[in-house]
């Protein structure tokens, strides 16, 4: 009788997936080719060679020319690289966005961690006033003119704090992190108190900590949003060699290809290749930022939860 007994196979990985993983799976994918290809198509132009670029032979692989082969083959060109960063034109422009975004993030998480605190503390008289007044600025704005009068009529006009002061406070990302403080456990302010610690030391010592995961994320908008920014510095700015990269890149792109080369300095490379290079290396900070910040996102699923 034991012979006649059937054993069953153990199932393999493969049978443990249904139909639907795999379609899943299949338009994942596909949004994820759809997303990335773009980048990855600024960077072959960029590391392709004139006359590929010239003969439109460049889709997914950059490619050059080969004296040796005398035909266009696959292969890496840094010529618009070397040109672009031997410009000072763009070495400079990059400084320059350094420069207003490192001192810009740092101003505008100072001004708002110290304007979100008192706002999470129900006990600040002046929080519903100064919330009414925060949560208007949403909806209505004085306009780009009257800003423009009043940066102009503080002497700000061709600095760098003409960029950055008018953007201290970003009210949706100030909320998020009034939000987060409020959601901290009350007993710690307390304890804090009982033990004749001030508010700022409060703010220093145990909020700021505890807020880490919510701080990084508005850093992160606040990164990407003066690093992005052309239009309020080609308002402001007057010189030329205060323009920031992302200024200098939509001349690039809006003008045609002489005017191209005119910036370059030099026609005999395609204005293509130098627009691309100019585009992957305005873009390649966020690229490094965005996975380093990654680790932040995740830990802020279990910050502030309440043990018992």
């Amino acid at each position: 009788m034991s012979g006649l007994v059937k054993t069953r196979k153990p199932k393999s990985k493969l049978d443990r997936y249904t139909l639907f993983d795999y379609i899943n799976v299949v338009l994942m994918l596909l949004v994820i080719f759809i997303t990335l290809y773009p980048v990855w198509y600024v960077l072959c132009i960029s590391l392709s060679s004139s006359e590929a670029i010239n003969q439109g032979v460049v889709n997914f692989l950059p490619m050059k020319f080969s004296e040796t082969a005398g035909k266009i083959v696959p292969g890496f060109s840094f010529e618009a690289y070397g040109k672009i960063l031997s410009t000072p034109k763009i070495p400079r422009a990059y400084w320059n966005t350094i420069r207003y975004t490192g001192v810009g993030v740092v101003c505008e998480l100072l001004m708002t961690i110290m304007f979100a605190y008192p706002l999470s503390r129900k006990t600040f008289i002046f929080r519903k006033p100064l919330m009414v007044m925060v949560t208007i600025t949403m909806f209505f704005s004085g306009g780009l003119i009257p800003t423009y009068l009043i940066v102009s009529s503080l002497g700000l006009l061709d600095s760098m704090w003409g960029l950055i002061i008018p953007n201290l406070i970003w009210t949706f990302d100030l909320i998020i992190l009034k939000n987060f403080f409020e959601g901290i456990p009350h007993e710690l302010y307390e304890a804090a108190i009982v033990d004749g610690a001030s508010e700022f030391r409060i703010m220093t010592t145990i909020f700021v900590p505890l807020a880490k995961p919510s701080i990084a994320a508005i850093a992160l908008f606040f990164i990407m949003g003066n690093w992005n920014s052309f239009l309020i510095p080609s308002i402001y700015l007057t010189s030329a060699d205060k323009y920031p990269l992302q200024v200098v890149l939509r001349d690039m792109l809006m003008n045609d290809t002489t005017k191209v080369s005119d910036i370059m300095d030099d026609a005999k490379f395609t204005p293509e290749a130098l627009k691309n290079a100019t585009i992957f290396v305005s873009i390649l900070p966020m690229l490094v930022v965005y996975p380093w910040l990654q680790k932040f996102f995740i830990k802020g699923l279990t910050v502030g939860a309440v043990k018992g």
